[in-house]
């Protein structure tokens, strides 16, 4: 619902709102792009071909 949506975060690239809650560590995040944001799973599919970046290291994510 809208008023859950409030409470996720959304894609810094397409800004769909993600199923990330606010609140998560990023440690814990899957789409997590230091420096830049949380992305979508299409989004981080389409630019790192995983929608789960927690065992790419971050110097091969901010490569790109």
């Amino acid at each position: 619902s809208a008023a859950s949506d409030v409470y996720k975060r959304q894609c810094v690239l397409c800004g769909v709102v993600t199923d990330v809650p606010v609140q998560m560590p990023v440690s814990e995040r899957k789409c997590y792009i230091p420096g830049a944001g949380q992305l979508c799973r299409d989004c981080c599919r389409e630019l790192y071909g995983s929608d789960d970046l927690g065992t790419t290291a971050e110097s091969e994510i901010c490569k790109i």
